[in-house]
């Protein structure tokens, strides 16, 4: 069994990232053959101490192709169509059993039409993924205890999420429409109109979602996440879904002029739910 992991780092020594700290390797009697690639999109690159070269494959890209560009680099350098690609963010604490349950898991699944493994994850002692998508695209929050298989659609984030190398080629690799921002969506929405599956493990992550608090970032990353938002309504929504959707957005935008201090946040929201309306 091979696992291909790929941990992208930016703006931050690779040694201090709390994913690093925490990830430990599995048990040999799991016979895995493990890579690790550091995907640095920081301006500078930066030195790999001599006794980690072996460990790590560093790759520096000062053009920073946030995510999307990242996993499509590891994807090319994997040649086992069996094998599975680990996708991690530099912020994750993972728990000592963690590679080890994720190999337990790959063993064990039969049905190739799962072809994706998600933990779950918690971020300040609050789950935030998986979730089980409903109409509109409103998320309902999986039981922390739930393992297994869903009918119905899940959205799960990126980091900690496991895929199959073999359906990621199938489907062309990661869509650079959503080089940064709603990537997760994205592919999360792809495995389940493509008839497929993702398996949610034991494993418990605490994970740092900067994103997830409008007062912690710009108004430009605001306005990135919500434009990639749009593209992912129209395009891959139902036009029924896509009008709930514009209907949320109005709430959110009211919401955020109360609650979120940049008050052209919730502008820039508002402006947006007023031209898809337009535009429909």
């Amino acid at each position: 069994m091979n696992i291909f992991i790929v941990i992208v780092i930016y703006r931050l020594k690779y040694k201090e990232s709390s994913t690093i700290k925490s990830l430990c390797l599995p048990d040999s009697r799991h016979n895995i053959k493990i890579k690790i690639l550091l995907y640095d999109n920081s301006g500078d690159p930066q030195q790999i101490k001599s006794k980690d070269a072996a460990k790590y494959i560093y790759v520096h890209n000062p053009l920073n192709g946030g995510l999307a560009e990242a996993y499509n680099h590891a994807l090319s350098m994997i040649d086992d169509q069996d094998g599975w690609l680990l996708l991690l963010d530099q912020d994750s604490d993972l728990p000592s059993n963690f590679l080890n349950d994720l190999a337990d898991t790959i063993k064990e699944i039969a049905d190739r039409s799962i072809v994706a493994v998600a933990p779950h994850i918690i971020c300040k002692n609050e789950p935030i993924s998986p979730c089980l998508v409903k109409m509109g695209g409103k998320l309902k929050q999986i039981q922390q205890n739930y393992i297994g298989t869903s009918g119905e659609e899940i959205m799960a984030i990126n980091s900690g999420l496991a895929v199959r190398v073999s359906f990621m080629n199938h489907i062309g690799g990661f869509n650079q429409k959503f080089w940064l921002d709603y990537l997760d969506h994205w592919l999360c929405r792809t495995i389940f109109m493509e008839g497929k599956k993702i398996y949610v493990n034991s494993s418990i992550v605490n994970h740092s979602l900067s994103v997830r608090n409008y007062n912690d970032i710009s108004l430009q990353r605001a306005q990135n996440i919500l434009n990639a938002e749009v593209i992912f309504y129209s395009q891959y929504k139902t036009k029924g879904e896509k009008l709930l959707y514009i209907a949320r957005l109005i709430i959110r935008s009211a919401k955020q002029y109360i609650s979120v201090k940049n008050k052209n946040i919730g502008s820039y929201t508002f402006k947006t739910a007023m031209k898809l309306i337009l535009n429909r």
